[in-house]
């Protein structure tokens, strides 16, 4: 069978009669002295087609075979007498396989290129060599208009072949993810050297004539020459292709002058030993460029001289296919992935350095064998059958599998199999690479936990929680269960917080966060919300008592006290409880409920706990909109300050004023502190309100003197966090130079109330400073908190202000009687000065002037009112106060 490829080469000028015998005749009579006689030329040319380095066959104008060279009988390894009677004009095959018209049209005269195909020579004699790759030019041998001969040179593609599909095959590998193996670039050096050693110049013989000679010259696809002792005598139009330059600037040139300076060495000890080749040699170009060429020499004696015949390929498309073998092999060895290679039979064939590094298997442990060697087996059906469903369906599957090490340790690792098909749809190997992704699973599963669990704690956060919360609810539901959810905070953790420091109170969350998982259940969860807020999901309760009696056991729980960096803190919490389905049939309705009632336990007065009641959403509303609108308030000029006198009852004199701030809110009227105070505690912005109050306060008693009242004493109330902050004492120093006042100008009275002393206890330093400017203190609400005597003496306290829920029903509840006594005694043991508020009636005022309480204050003598009413009433005190009747 005969592969004929189609010529890009014009072969029509290579074909017309003499033109080429003249240039030869003339190349070599002018450069052989030898007298050109016919019966010379006939036996030369006899020569040259003897030992032609390729394949001549001669047939006759009717098709039979005439004559053949002897690298004819090489190639096809039949002598010509077994060839005998063979007629190419009738050959089956070619007919077959479409080319008889090619050789149809050389038989009527034009030359020809088959193209090309197998050709089968064993269907012309039994005995002959298996089916080979050639390509064949055929040229008809004219005597005017008459043929006398068609002459066939054959070029020996097999090897070729072969070699062009190994690397085709290696390409496509390349491109499923492998790229290059090892075990393609041996087949493919192989083939190579194959295809070299067969296309060794083979000793031949010329045609019989000048015309054969010409066409077998000029019509050779590699670059042929002729020299002697290295001068060139003749070339073919291959050559100047691979060199470049014209004919003439080449022949009578030395053969040397051709070759690249790294190559002169090797090309010089060639021709001095009459090395055959092939060989490989760096041919220099007549633009400079240089490029590697394939050289294949072989001597001719004739007429006593030696003639070294020369034959040349540009192999720079072969190099290249090389060099990418080459770095394919180089990622093979050396990617971070393991890759194995498997044939058709599922035996590993080939497997690089990762591989060993990541399962411990050295190559020859598993070459020959199966991956089964270094898989888990732990894999159900279902994700061997869907890896094989992909292979059949796509030719690939990407997963994650587990795989053993040598040592026996099973680890995950992330794998891509791909199956390599040749031509006919055959699965011929396979290719898995795979990577350990252990570290990558434990990045995973830390990363996890970090997004569900809180980092102090180490409790579930509210991501966690909420997925919890949902699927209990799911659970419960389909079994008509009950599920509590508990919300609570610890009380005043804030001060504690502010107070002690935030690492106190990170050991403190962490203690809490301890002793309520010890309180609970295996089955239920305990989570931090953030801050100081925690929530429990007990899920499959069967009464809402059951959630009361683990709510009081956990109140007791925290109420333990803690020990941390010398400190003994001891905290409360409170705690609010939703049922469901009672009281919402959704997370985040159930949610809010117990927010709800979490907040009433606080205003029950804390370190309780509350169940939800429908009213305390309306309450939360309530709440959240205070919180929006406080934090516009500021901005909005919203807040005013009213004024309540105060008198001594020494003298019924007007002792001075207490600032009351309200706040004028746009849809809900005069909101009084009571109700927005709380809120603006818990959102920090009691601070920059608290200024607000000090600044009005001062700039009012300044406008009242301006208008001709002697200064007056202003009472200021003051939260802890002020305080706490330190700062207090830099801004009242601003808002007294921003209005003018000198210090000890105006008398200023600052109110700290009694649940804030804990706070003032550190902070005495502080209100030194304060009282050093002229400024006075008072506990306010004194009598509602737990004040220690050693407390109040170590404080620069000048004023207890008794708080109005004890002066409510003097004097005829004998207990209010009794502690009203008692703090005006303890008082004026203190030296200090006592202030009774929210005297109402003149019964209250009359027991407080037999007490002699020294301070009074309240509705009985003035409500109180904004600053330019009270500039009215100050400017006549004796008439806006005699009709009362207390003077």
């Amino acid at each position: 069978m005969i592969i004929y490829y189609a010529c890009a080469s014009d072969t029509s000028a290579r074909n017309i009669p003499g033109q080429n015998i003249s240039s030869i005749k003339y190349a070599i009579t002018t450069t052989t002295p030898i007298k050109q006689t016919a019966k010379v030329t006939r036996m030369r040319f006899d020569t040259i087609f003897e030992h032609a380095p390729f394949s001549i066959q001669v047939f006759s104008p009717e098709g039979e075979t005439i004559l053949a060279n002897r690298a004819w009988m090489e190639l096809w390894r039949i002598s010509l007498e077994r060839i005998k009677g063979y007629n190419i004009l009738r050959d089956p095959q070619l007919v077959e396989k479409g080319v008889m018209s090619y050789i149809q049209r050389a038989f009527s005269g034009e030359a020809t290129v088959v193209p090309a195909i197998w050709y089968d020579a064993e269907r012309v004699d039994p005995d002959c060599v298996p089916p080979r790759w050639v390509r064949a030019f055929i040229y008809p041998i004219m005597d005017g208009a008459r043929i006398t001969e068609v002459v066939i040179m054959h070029e020996d593609l097999t090897a070729q072949k072969l070699a062009e599909d190994e690397l085709l095959k290696t390409r496509d590998e390349l491109e499923q993810r492998v790229q290059v193996r090892t075990i393609e670039l041996e087949k493919a050096n192989d083939a190579l050297r194959a295809e070299i050693a067969e296309r060794k110049l083979a000793e031949g013989a010329l045609f019989t004539s000048e015309e054969r000679l010409a066409h077998f010259f000029t019509a050779s696809y590699e670059g042929l020459l002729f020299h002697e002792n290295g001068i060139i005598l003749d070339i073919n139009p291959a050559i100047t292709e691979l060199l470049g330059p014209a004919p003439e600037k080449i022949i009578g040139k030395h053969i040397l002058e051709f070759v690249a300076p790294e190559s002169l060495k090797k090309v010089i000890a060639n021709m001095q030993a009459g090395e055959e080749g092939p060989y490989e040699v760096i041919v220099k170009r007549s633009d400079g460029s240089t490029i590697p060429a394939e050289v294949r020499a072989k001597s001719v004696e004739y007429q006593g001289r030696t003639i070294r015949v020369v034959a040349a390929q540009d192999i720079r498309e072969r190099k290249k296919a090389e060099e990418k073998l080459r770095q394919a092999a180089t990622v093979f060895d050396n990617t971070s992935e393991a890759i194995v290679i498997t044939d058709a039979e599922h035996n590993i064939v080939a497997v690089n350095r990762a591989f060993s590094d990541i399962t411990g298997y050295e190559p020859p442990e598993v070459l020959g064998k199966t991956p089964r060697t270094y898989q888990s087996g732990r894999h159900n059906k279902t994700v061997l059958t869907e890896l094989q469903n992909s292979l059949e369906t796509h030719g690939q599957w990407r997963g994650e599998i587990w795989n053993r090490r040598k040592s026996g340790d099973i680890y995950p690792a992330l794998e891509c199999v791909t199956e390599i098909k040749d031509e006919h749809g055959r699965v011929t190997n396979t290719v898995r690479v795979f990577s350990d992704i252990s570290a990558m699973k434990e990045s995973e599963k830390r990363l996890h936990y970090l997004a569900h669990h809180d980092a102090l704690t180490g409790l579930p956060n509210r991501l966690l929680f909420q997925e919890n919360l949902n699927q209990a609810l799911r659970r419960a539901k389909r079994h008509k269960q009950r599920v509590a959810l508990l919300f609570l905070d610890l009380d005043r953790f804030k001060i504690i917080n502010d107070t002690l420091g935030h690492a106190c109170g990170d050991r403190l969350l962490q203690e809490t966060a301890l002793r309520l998982r010890k309180a609970v259940r295996a089955e239920d969860m305990v989570a931090r919300l953030g801050g100081d807020e925690f929530t429990i999901i007990l899920a499959d309760i069967a009464h809402p008592e059951d959630a009361a009696i683990l709510a009081k056991k956990l109140i007791d729980a925290v109420a333990e006290p803690i020990v941390t960096d010398g400190h003994e803190i001891t905290t409360s919490t409170s705690m609010g409880i939703s049922i469901y389905p009672d009281d919402a049939e959704d997370s985040e309705d159930l949610a809010k409920a117990a927010d709800a009632a979490m907040y009433r336990a606080k205003e029950q007065g804390r370190n309780n706990y509350q169940f939800y009641a429908a009213e305390l959403t309306t309450k939360a509303f309530e709440h959240l909109s205070l919180e929006q609108g406080l934090r516009q308030a500021l901005a909005r000029d919203e807040f005013i300050l009213h004024y309540q006198p105060q008198f001594t009852l020494k003298d019924n004199s007007l002792y001075g004023v207490e600032a009351l701030i309200r706040w004028q809110h746009p849809k809900l009227g005069l909101v009084p502190p009571s109700k927005f105070m709380p809120v603006a505690e818990e959102t920090g912005l009691i601070e920059p309100i608290g200024e607000w109050v000090l600044r009005t306060a001062c700039n009012d008693a300044k406008a009242w003197h301006e208008a001709g009242l002697p200064w007056l004493r202003v009472a200021v109330n003051i939260a802890g966090r002020q305080i706490l902050r330190g700062n207090i004492l830099n801004t009242l120093n601003t808002i007294q130079e921003e209005a003018g006042l000198r210090p000890g100008e105006l008398q200023l009275e600052l109110e700290i109330t009694e649940s804030d002393l804990k706070v003032a206890e550190h902070s005495i330093e502080l209100l030194r400073s304060l009282k050093s400017l002229g400024v006075t203190l008072a506990i306010d609400d004194f009598g509602t908190g737990y004040s220690s005597l050693s407390r109040l003496k170590h404080l620069p306290i000048d004023t207890l202000k008794i708080d109005r829920s004890f002066v409510r029903d003097i004097p005829h509840d004998a207990d209010d009687v009794a502690i009203a006594n008692a703090i005006i005694a303890m008082a004026h043991s203190l030296k200090l000065k006592v202030v009774a508020e929210g005297v109402e009636t003149a019964e209250q005022l009359a027991f407080l002037r037999a007490q002699q309480c020294d301070i009074v204050q309240g509705y009985f003598f003035n409500k109180p009112m904004p600053a330019d009413e009270l500039l009215a009433l100050l400017s006549n005190p004796a008439a806006a106060w005699e009709g009362l009747g207390w003077l």
